[in-house]
């Protein structure tokens, strides 16, 4: 199931805040400042897209609607009466008091699209509905305000490329990296890291893929740079519990890393394929 590859070859770390601490302390003060100011920018934009998306929704709340997906069937909230924002989601309140979430920090994965549904009311009008679904809450507006709906996706949209960006750590990634390759000693996998390995490709071959990439951050958070294929392997596991944008980071990692030219081209052509399945 899982492409494991010898571990002398660099591996980098997908538990990324536990990776930063390891870069930080390995980078000079300039690149390190530069990492730091970097991430400052992401936040204030991130913060500032929050607000814009706020304001946005509260302006225009009489034309849409909620709807909050259980599963098998989705109620009809109806126009939220208050919305309130924090630093972790936006919270609509409904009629009878209500709640529905959109919660930034579990958009990692989310697909964000426009779904279209098309009915018919008694006097034979035409009705279409847009909907844009994020976990269990649905935005939904009729006929001409798509473009609004659409202005919503985008900020929602921006919010999850700045998050991501932010928790992936790519620019600080970078940096370690870059000194990883410069560096003449290449770090050896543990015998625990060998042994949480060998049992994270046991149970990918079960099917139990959170399992493994439990392992699998196991072993990235002992040493980040010890087994560079766990980020290839964990990048693999995302994709198949269609975390798509996890994927993505950590085969970019991977990527980062000098990978031998036959493990290059096999990444790079997943990230196209999983770049294809984000869009459609």
């Amino acid at each position: 199931m899982l492409r494991f590859i010898n571990s002398t070859i660099l591996l980098p770390a997908c538990m990324l805040l536990l990776t930063s601490c390891t870069v930080l302390q390995a980078q000079d003060s300039s690149a390190l400042k530069a990492v730091a100011q970097k991430n400052a920018i992401w936040r204030n934009d991130l913060q500032k897209t929050k607000r814009e998306l706020y304001y946005q929704l509260q302006l225009n709340a009489k034309w849409y609607e909620i709807n909050e997906d259980m599963g098998n069937i989705a109620y009809n909230l109806g126009s939220p009466l208050n919305i309130e924002l924090s630093d972790q989601s936006v919270r609509f309140i409904c009629n009878n008091n209500k709640i529905a979430e959109i919660r930034f920090f579990e958009m990692s994965d989310y697909k964000l699209r426009i779904n279209t549904t098309n009915s018919n009311i008694q006097n034979g009008m035409s009705i279409t509905e847009y909907k844009l679904k994020m976990g269990s809450t649905i935005i939904s507006v009729r006929n001409e305000r798509q473009m609004m709906l659409k202005s919503i996706m985008n900020q929602l949209t921006k919010i999850q490329m700045l998050t991501n960006d932010l928790s992936f750590n790519m620019h600080g990634f970078e940096q370690m990296a870059i000194a990883y390759k410069s560096s003449p000693a290449k770090p050896v996998a543990s015998e625990e890291q060998r042994k949480n390995i060998i049992q994270a490709d046991a149970y990918a071959k079960l099917y139990q893929y959170e399992k493994a990439i439990s392992l699998l951050r196991k072993v990235i958070a002992i040493d980040a740079t010890a087994y560079p294929s766990a980020y290839l392997n964990i990048a693999i596991l995302f994709a198949e519990t269609n975390k798509l944008y996890s994927a993505i980071y950590n085969m970019k990692k991977f990527l980062l890393l000098n990978p031998n030219l036959a493990d290059e081209q096999f990444a790079k052509q997943r990230i196209s394929e999983w770049e294809i399945m984000l869009q459609n």
